[in-house]
C-alpha cells in the first residue's frame, strides 16, 4: 500500500500558552493537570519535556515556576535537550496572564485526540491493505482504539462546555458579567421583563385581532433599531413592508398615520418631520422582510445571512401561525406544525444569540367569554407554551379606566403569564391610536404628537 500522509494537527500558540501560564502562575499547573492534560498531548517534544517536569513537581507538592522547572529539567538532563533556559524565558514573556490556561489546555488536549484519531484511521487502512492472518484481531483492536479516542473527544467537548458555563456563572456571581438586556422604550415593560428582552430567549407577544400586537412589536423594534442602533429584522406575514414603514414613520415623526397613508400632509412642518423620520429609519439597521410563504428554516437561513454582516439583536416574526409549514410536517396535525415553528424559533434564538420576538393569535373563546386571556387561549398553544421563554399578553384595560384617558389614547394591559427565568406579573401602558405607538403614561395634550424616543 502506498504511503498515506495526514496533517499533524497541533496549535503551537496554545501549547506555549499552557506552559507559559504554568511558569508564571503555580496554580495553573494544578488547574491544567486537573483537566486530564498529559505530556504526550503536546506535539512538540520540547513542550512535552517541559510539561513532564511541571507534572513531576506538582505530584511532589512543589509549586512549578521558572526556577523550579529549570532546576527539575537540569536534574533530569532534559534542559539541555530543549536548548537551555532560553526557551523557558521566552515562554514566560509570551503569556501576559494565566487566566485562560484551562481553555488553552482544552485546545491542546483536543488536538492530541484528533492526531490520535488520524493515526488510528491510517493504521486501519494499512491493516486492510496488509491482508494477513492477524487482520481480524488487528481490526478489532483498532476499532476499539478509535472508539476510545472518539469518546475522549466527546468527553472533552462536554468538559469545555461545562467550563464555559462555570466561567460565565463565576463572572456573573462576582459582578464581572451582567446579563445583556435589550431595553425597550417603555420603563414599565422593561421592569416587567426584569430589564428588557434577553438574548437567546424566545419571547411571545399574544393577543386577539386589533389588540395592538403589531403596534407593540413596531414600538419595540423602533426603539431598539432606530434609536439604539442595534440590528433587527422583522419577518412580516400579515403586512407589506411598505405598510410597516408607514407605521414606523408615524411612530417616529409624530405625524398621524392617516395623513401618511392618504398622502395628505398639508402642513410643511409635519411634512418635513415625516421626511426626516423616513430618512432616519432608512439609515437604521432595521430590515423588514415580506416573508409570505416562508417556513421557519427559510427564516433561519436568511437571518443567519444577515447576522454574518452584523450581529442581530432581535428577530421578530409577525405572526407565528402564518409561518409556512416545513415539508416534513405537511401531513402532521396543526398543533404539531405550529410546534415545529416554535421549536425552530427557539433554536434560532440560541444559535444566533438573539431575542426572537414572535407574535401569536389567541382563540376566539377569550372574546366570547369576555375575560382576561390565559396560556391555554394561545391558538395551537402546545408548542408555544413549551418553547417560549416568556409569554406576554396584550389586551384592553377595564372600561372604567378607558374613560379617564385623553382623546386617542387607550389603556392596555401587558400581562406576563410565563417567564422561565423570572416572576410573572402585569402592568398598564397606553396605546396612542393615531401614531400606533405604545407609551408608559398618557402624554400631555400639547405633546401628543411629539417625536418618539
Amino acid at each position: 500500500m502506498p504511503h498515506i500522509d495526514f496533517p499533524s494537527q497541533f496549535d503551537k500558540e496554545a501549547e506555549e500558552a499552557v506552559l507559559g501560564s504554568c511558569l508564571i502562575d503555580p496554580r495553573a499547573g494544578e488547574y491544567t493537570l486537573a483537566t486530564g492534560l498529559e505530556p504526550k498531548d503536546f506535539f512538540l517534544e520540547s513542550n512535552q519535556a517541559i510539561f513532564y517536569a511541571i507534572r513531576s513537581l506538582v505530584n511532589r507538592g512543589v509549586a512549578p515556576d521558572f526556577v523550579t522547572v529549570t532546576d527539575e529539567m537540569d536534574k533530569t538532563g532534559s534542559l539541555a535537550e530543549i536548548g537551555g533556559t532560553g526557551y523557558l524565558s521566552a515562554l514566560v514573556l509570551m503569556v501576559p496572564s494565566s487566566f485562560n490556561a484551562v481553555h488553552y489546555a482544552s485546545i491542546v488536549h483536543r488536538m492530541s485526540l484528533e492526531r490520535q484519531l488520524g493515526k488510528a484511521g491510517f493504521d486501519l487502512l494499512q491493516a486492510a491493505a496488509d491482508a494477513d492472518e492477524g487482520l481480524p484481531l488487528r481490526a478489532r483492536k483498532l476499532h476499539s482504539e478509535i472508539g476510545r479516542i472518539t469518546r475522549g473527544l466527546q468527553e472533552r467537548t462536554l468538559k469545555d462546555e461545562m467550563q464555559a458555563v462555570y466561567d460565565t456563572t463565576l463572572k456573573r456571581i462576582t459582578g464581572e458579567l451582567k446579563d445583556e438586556v435589550i431595553r425597550t422604550s417603555m420603563t414599565r415593560l422593561n421592569k416587567l421583563l426584569q430589564g428588557g428582552l434577553r438574548r437567546t430567549d424566545f419571547t411571545v407577544v399574544a393577543g386577539r385581532t386589533s389588540q395592538g400586537k403589531t403596534a407593540l412589536a413596531a414600538t419595540i423594534l423602533h426603539h431598539i433599531s432606530v434609536v439604539s442602533k442595534l440590528p433587527c429584522v422583522l419577518y412580516s406575514y400579515e403586512m407589506a413592508p411598505a405598510q410597516m414603514m408607514q407605521r414606523l414613520v408615524a411612530l417616529r415623526s409624530g405625524v398621524p398615520l392617516r395623513l401618511i397613508r392618504e398622502g395628505d400632509i398639508q402642513d410643511d412642518h409635519l411634512l418635513n418631520r415625516a421626511t426626516i423620520a423616513l430618512a432616519e429609519i432608512a439609515d437604521s439597521p432595521l430590515v423588514i422582510v415580506s416573508a409570505a410563504g416562508w417556513n421557519i428554516e427559510e427564516i433561519a437561513a436568511h437571518a443567519q445571512t444577515l447576522a454574518r454582516q452584523a450581529p442581530l439583536a432581535v428577530v421578530a416574526i409577525d405572526y407565528l401561525q402564518l409561518v409556512a409549514v416545513s415539508p416534513d410536517l405537511l401531513k402532521a396535525n396543526r398543533a404539531t406544525q405550529v410546534s415545529g415553528v416554535t421549536a425552530g424559533a427557539k433554536q434560532l434564538a440560541e444559535r444566533l444569540n438573539v431575542n426572537v420576538l414572535g407574535l401569536s393569535q389567541l382563540n376566539r373563546l377569550v372574546e366570547i367569554q369576555d375575560r382576561e386571556p390565559e396560556l391555554s387561549d394561545l391558538r395551537e398553544s402546545g408548542g408555544i407554551e413549551q418553547d417560549a421563554n416568556q409569554v406576554l399578553f396584550v389586551y384592553d384595560a377595564p372600561k372604567k379606566e378607558q374613560a379617564t384617558m385623553p382623546e386617542g389614547y387607550f389603556a392596555k394591559i401587558l400581562s406576563l403569564q410565563k417567564d422561565r427565568n423570572g416572576e410573572c406579573g402585569k402592568t398598564e401602558v397606553s396605546y396612542f391610536g393615531p401614531l400606533t405607538r405604545f407609551v408608559d403614561y398618557p402624554l400631555p395634550k400639547n405633546v401628543i404628537y411629539a417625536q418618539a424616543s
